[in-house]
C-alpha cells in the first residue's frame, strides 16, 4: 500500500514516506514545509570569517527539541518577512541579517508552493 503511494510522490522514498506518515498525524502542511527543504541544500550560511555572528544569528531560530523545528522556524520568520512592505527587500535584507542563503530561501519557497502549502 505505502509502496504505490510513495511511487507516486516525486519525492526521495523517506520523504514521501513522511508526508504519507504526515497525513495520518494531520501536519501534512509543517511535513512538506520540512521535506521541501530536505530535499535542497540547507539555506544556513557559515562564512569562515563571520562564524561567531552567524552563529548568533542562526541561534533565533533554534528549538531545542528538534533540528526539524528549527528548519520550521527559519520557515516561518521568512514567511513573516515575506509580508512587510518592499517584500523583495525586505528578504534580501532578512536572509542577509539572519546568513540565509536567498537563493535557497526562494527554492524552498518555491518547492514549498508547488506542493501547495506556502
Amino acid at each position: 500500500m505505502w509502496g504505490r503511494m510513495m511511487a507516486r510522490i516525486p519525492l526521495d522514498p523517506r520523504l514521501a514516506r513522511m508526508l504519507i506518515e504526515a497525513r495520518q498525524e494531520g501536519c501534512v502542511a509543517e511535513i512538506a514545509v520540512i521535506a521541501a527543504v530536505l530535499s535542497l541544500q540547507d539555506p544556513r550560511e557559515r562564512p569562515l570569517e563571520k562564524l561567531a555572528e552567524a552563529d548568533r544569528a542562526h541561534a533565533v531560530f533554534t528549538d531545542p527539541a528538534s533540528d526539524f523545528l528549527t528548519l520550521l522556524n527559519i520557515w516561518k520568520r521568512f514567511r513573516h518577512a515575506q509580508r512587510e512592505p518592499g517584500s523583495r527587500n525586505a528578504l534580501k535584507r532578512f536572509c542577509r541579517e539572519h546568513f540565509l542563503s536567498y537563493r535557497r530561501m526562494r527554492e524552498w519557497r518555491t518547492s514549498t508552493s508547488r506542493s501547495g502549502t506556502s
